[in-house]
């Protein structure tokens, strides 16, 4: 008999949204899920699809309270972590007096021969650690129960894997298609042997490494410029010492003050270390007579120059970052020369 999901209900999804949404207020009823940014919206869909697709495994990952799936034979289906399964690295689901624990395959001694198995049913994986791989093409990292929720489907993985009667007669009886954008994930198709058969492309990924290379690109003139600016420093110096024409202590403090914005800006954007090597300079500011005076404007003015060939790509990625963080909540982007793009959690 075919059943209907009426309601779902989950407690603290990510550790902080509790949600219980109607699906068949009528029997042809549309539900359309709607939220800003950042409040779980495909996470809700991608849990509905993961319970009716039968990957399990997705819900030892995601962080949740409890899910509570009420279905139209008034028959109520939870997910939940209890006792020691955080521990154990799996997750609860029960029904009634029924329950069943969906354990992670690699948690136990033919798991961890089942590990050496991975780059060889998934050749586009390389081991980077014990259990850790990454994927050749996109640069992705997944763990053990990440390349479960992506590949479980695989045969390496259900052989021998056995699902609950109960459990596999609830999901037969659900009917759910779900639809991806693929706007942010790269989806790949395996046929029977594990070989890609069909694959999309990965634009968050393409964005990142266009943001990676321009950036590295950047920091690469700069430096390039920079030792052009060593080689003939003694020169400019003398000649600067030659004039004796000393800048204002007030001049070389507003110079430093440039410097030092400079820094703190490119910085945040990734484009230099955050070393806070010019606080140095504010010390020689006020105790430099007019001799050093000209030698700290020779310097400044060295810097500024070189930092100044940073200034369009900052002002690309100062956009960037503030036009995406105006639309998501919780999380903030900024860029970096070794990821192009870093996402963190608020």
């Amino acid at each position: 008999m075919e059943k209907r999901i009426e309601r779902i209900e989950i407690d603290k999804l990510f550790g902080r949204f509790d949600y219980c949404i109607n699906l068949a207020e009528h029997e042809n009823s549309i539900s359309i899920l709607t939220a800003p940014n950042g409040y779980g919206k495909s996470t809700i869909l991608k849990i509905i699809s993961s319970f009716t697709s039968g990957d399990h495994y997705y819900f030892i990952r995601e962080k949740f309270g409890s899910i509570r799936f009420h279905l139209s034979n008034e028959q109520t289906v939870e997910i939940i972590h209890i006792e020691d399964d955080h521990e154990n690295n799996q997750v609860t689901i029960r029904s009634g007096s029924n329950q069943t624990k969906i354990k992670d395959p690699f948690g136990n001694q033919e798991g961890d021969e089942r590990s050496f198995v991975v780059e060889r049913a998934l050749p586009f994986l390389t081991r980077i650690g014990p259990k850790t791989w990454r994927h050749d093409r996109t640069g992705e990292v997944f763990d053990r129960v990440e390349i479960l929720t992506r590949y479980g489907d695989h045969p390496v993985f259900r052989r021998n894997i056995k699902r609950d009667e109960w459990l596999e007669k609830i999901r037969k009886s659900l009917r759910v298609f779900s639809i991806p954008t693929n706007r942010l994930k790269f989806e790949e198709d395996l046929d029977v042997r594990g070989q890609v058969a069909a694959k999309s492309s990965l634009m968050v990924g393409a964005i990142a490494k266009e943001i990676q290379e321009k950036m590295q690109s950047a920091i690469r003139n700069q430096f390039e410029e920079g030792r052009k600016k060593e080689t003939n420093f003694p020169t400019r110096l003398i000649e600067s010492l030659k004039d004796g024409i000393a800048p204002t202590r007030e001049a070389i403090v507003e110079s430093i003050k440039s410097v030092q914005a400079y820094e703190e800006r490119y910085g945040r954007l990734g484009l230099v270390p955050h070393t806070g090597t010019t606080k140095q300079l504010n010390v020689h500011a006020e105790s430099t007579e007019n001799a050093g005076m000209l030698v700290l404007k020779t310097y400044l003015d060295d810097i500024r120059e070189k930092f100044s060939l940073l200034e369009d790509l900052a002002q690309r990625l100062d956009v960037f970052c503030s036009s995406i963080n105006s639309l998501i909540a919780f999380k903030t982007i900024g860029t970096s020369a070794d990821e192009g793009i870093v996402v963190k959690v608020i």
